[in-house]
């Protein structure tokens, strides 16, 4: 199959996230909650929902906790936060070949602008699309098929790219294909996905 409409998640996408994240959520949790963990306890939280991480903590109101907090301690480490190797080359590739890349995020658009919006390749972009710009959220199809819709893509040319569950389950309800991002997932054991991809790069064999 070939594409021409080419769709991403973020983090364990695009960027590679890992220490920003972990560290951010180690401070919340100790300054807001109480709670202390070290990095490795927390790994499991990478790729999860905010609804499931939060059933997983067993912490009531963690979600507001994590709209009221999560940015302050976020903020903190996005100078860790690095693009992974090949992915920038690859986007450029994508554009300069005619299709159109866009982002489909849980981050809002603070967030976003907080973190990926000030790293120069966030301009290659067509369309991003962050959680408070849809009333659903992902695994539901809204924000994919805003972004989607937005880009003039169709179901049958358009691809999403992420690195969870959710993710593919969102591509799923949306009726497009979803490729499993392996170079930042760290549970692609039991995910199902359309395609698995291994490197960046690999994507241009997709158009």
């Amino acid at each position: 199959m070939h594409y021409n409409t080419f769709l991403f998640d973020i983090d364990g996408t695009i960027t590679d996230s890992t220490a920003a994240i972990l560290h951010s959520l180690q401070d919340l949790l100790l300054s807001e909650a109480h709670q202390s963990y070290t990095s490795d306890e927390l790994i499991f939280a990478l790729g999860l929902p905010n609804t499931e991480l939060g059933n997983h903590l067993g912490i009531d109101g963690w979600e507001t906790l994590l709209e009221e907090y999560g940015q302050k301690y976020y903020e903190k480490y996005v100078n860790t936060i690095t693009i992974f190797p090949e992915m920038e080359e690859t986007i450029e590739l994508l554009k300069y070949r005619g299709c159109k890349a866009g982002i489909v995020t849980s981050k809002t658009r603070n967030q976003f602008q907080g973190g990926f919006g000030s790293l120069p390749c966030a301009k290659l972009f067509d369309c991003v699309i962050c959680t408070d710009d849809t009333q659903f959220h992902k695994p539901h199809p809204a924000p994919l098929l805003d972004c989607m819709t937005r880009l003039g893509g169709t179901e049958s040319d358009s691809i999403y790219i992420g690195d969870s569950q959710n993710d593919m389950l969102c591509a799923a309800n949306a009726g497009i294909k979803g490729g499993l991002a392996l170079w930042g997932c760290y549970r692609a054991k039991g995910i199902e996905a359309d395609y698995y991809i291994r490197n960046p790069s690999d994507l241009l064999a997709f158009i």
